[in-house]
């Protein structure tokens, strides 16, 4: 894995920048390896954490729609990129560090959450937009930092709902 930026914002998951990670992944990015990325990352997860259903769905939901962000909007315009991920998992949660190689965040921000409607027309629901609601409500922590033409996502999942 590519060394770590030496800060975030707010000095958030500084421990985890002298920590080796449970394990690792990298692949181009592209759909096919997400999906693979996604299995391997839940199958490698689950027996250090057991089989609770809402950690390892939340894990599976949160990691599906970052991988494609990057995908579709990181690597919207260039082939060939790569994704490499690296799992932390520990007694209450499991950290995941993203790292990609394409455009930035808009801002340089983690996206806040939208505010759609959903008590309307099923037809009048908008297609897309729910992903960063998604995450900021499946995750504990999720922090963003671009950082020598890199992209570092780090979000936590707890492994219980007490933890949220």
């Amino acid at each position: 894995m590519t060394q770590l930026p030496p800060d975030l914002p707010d000095g958030t998951h500084l421990d985890l920048l002298t920590k080796t990670p449970t394990f690792s992944l990298s692949g181009t990015a592209n759909f096919a390896t997400i999906r693979e990325m996604v299995q391997t990352l839940c199958e490698r997860v689950e027996p250090l954490v057991g089989s609770t259903p809402s950690p390892r769905i939340e894990l599976e939901l949160v990691t599906a729609e970052v991988l494609t962000n990057i995908v579709r909007h990181g690597y919207r315009d260039i082939s060939g990129g790569m994704i490499e991920l690296s799992a932390y998992v520990s007694d209450n949660d499991v950290t995941i560090l993203t790292l990609d190689r394409g455009h930035p965040m808009p801002g340089l921000a983690v996206p806040e959450p939208k505010t759609t409607r959903v008590d309307v027309p099923l037809y009048d629901l908008p297609e897309g937009g729910f992903g960063w609601s998604l995450i900021h409500q499946m995750t504990s922590r999720c922090d963003y930092r671009r950082y020598n033409d890199a992209n570092y996502l780090i979000y936590t999942i707890a492994r219980s709902d007490a933890e949220r």
